[in-house]
This record gives C-alpha cells, structure tokens and sequence, in this order.
C-alpha cells in the first residue's frame, strides 16, 4: 500500500515472514492427511503435535492435549461456549460483558432467545468494568463468565486475574478471548477454565485461531505447523516483559 500507513493491526495483521517460510511446505509439499496412518500423512501429524506442545509450553497448560487448534477465533468461542453450556447443563445463566467481540455477542443474543438469561455488564467512560457489578451478577444458576482479555476497539486491557479469582471463589467458569492481548500466564493462574487466541494479531505473527479447552483434538492445515514459529517470535519479543499491567 504506497503511501499508506496502516493503523489496524490489532485486527489483523501482515503474517511475519519467518511464519509464512515455516507454512510454505504445507501449502505446497506436505499436504498429507495427519491423521492417514501412510507415512505421507503422518509426518504432518508428528508437525502439528509438535506445534501443539510448543503453544502448551507458551502459556502454561498442563497437558498438549488441553491445546486445540480451530480456523479462526469465532469458532474457538463457540466451541468454547457452547462445550461449557453442554457440560452444565442445570445452569441457564451467563455473565458477559456489552464490548464483547461480535462472535461472543451473536452467540450470547442468539442464547437468550433460547431461554439462558445473559447478563451484560457495561463499562465506564474510560472502557473499564466496575468488578462489583461482575459480583453482583453472579449467581449459584450461572453456567459460565465470558469476558474478553482486551478489547478489540479500545485497546483497554480487563483485570482478568482477579476476574478470574471473583469467579473461582463462587465457584464458577471463566473463559477469555484473548485474540488481542498475550497475558497467558495471569489468565492461567487466575483459574480461567478455557482461553481463545486468535490468528494474526500483533504478538501472534501468524498463529491460526486456536482453544485451550481439556479433551477436544481439531486440527486444521497448514497454519498448526507455523504455531511453533510463531511461539518462537512471541518468546523471542520476549511480550511477557513489557505488557502492560491490568490494574
């Protein structure tokens, strides 16, 4: 783009060059079938485990198995929505907020027309929650609480940590979009139940959109195999060093 700047690329963002040489070979070459059992397609399999391990690693999950890989961000959240609603099945109550990412909002409206009553926590002028509203809205019928690490628009990160702690002390699920921020580390050790990343974001330099959620295994080629250099760009920025505090 000639002349141009562009400012949005916390929406999406130019894949890094280094990713799209570690893709190269899947888009051309390596177009076997990673589940096949022939040696063509498991060679491609023995790739996207290894990118597997190597996101479990970044953010912390106990097992690579926890780690998911989806098409896009939207599909995480509904996977991820959707599998906690099927696994509590006795609570008809959500909690999210009204700045959600629109595959969170649609899912959520599309919920309540179903018979869940979501509960939509508003911000401040500056794009903050108000933590006692979240408190004030939890109830022993709410199935889960969604709430994004940081929004798309604004910019404002969310205080997912102790989000994270108000809801593990009632006892419920959280889960976070995290398409747009990179603090893993906190979001796991808060107790969040379940994180989606998304593709293409500024400190995923061409990470496809992926879900950490126990006991689900959905692949999809030929982005998986880019995961571990991607993981190697966002090690290598070394993120968790300079981002910014939630407070």
């Amino acid at each position: 783009m000639p002349g141009e700047i562009y400012f949005d690329n916390n929406a999406t963002t130019r894949v890094a060059p280094e990713v799209f040489e570690a893709m190269r070979p899947y888009l051309t070459e390596l177009y076997g079938n990673p589940s096949s059992i022939h040696r063509f397609g498991s060679q491609v399999g023995q790739k996207i485990a290894e990118a597997r391990a190597q996101v479990a690693a970044l953010i912390g999950a106990a097992d690579p198995v926890e780690v998911i890989f989806t098409s896009c961000g939207t599909e995480g959240d509904n996977a991820a929505i959707r599998g906690v609603l099927e696994a509590r099945l006795d609570k008809r109550h959500i909690v999210t907020t009204q700045v959600e990412h629109p595959a969170v909002l649609g899912l959520c409206q599309h919920l309540e027309k179903k018979g869940y009553r979501v509960t939509w926590l508003g911000v401040n002028q500056d794009g903050m929650l108000d933590l006692d509203e979240l408190r004030g809205a939890l109830t022993d019928d709410t199935a889960l609480v969604s709430i994004m690490a940081a929004n798309n628009e604004t910019g404002v990160l969310f205080p997912i940590e102790k989000i994270g702690v108000i809801v593990k002390d009632r006892k419920g699920w959280a889960r976070c979009t995290s398409g747009a921020a990179l603090p893993f580390r906190l979001l796991l050790l808060a107790g969040i139940r379940n994180v989606t990343g998304g593709r293409a974001r500024r400190t995923w330099p061409g990470l496809s959109g992926w879900e950490r959620l126990r006991k689900s295994l959905w692949t999809i080629l030929p982005m998986i195999p880019s995961g571990s250099e991607s993981c190697a760009i966002v090690l290598k920025s070394r993120c968790f060093d300079h981002a910014p505090s939630p407070e």
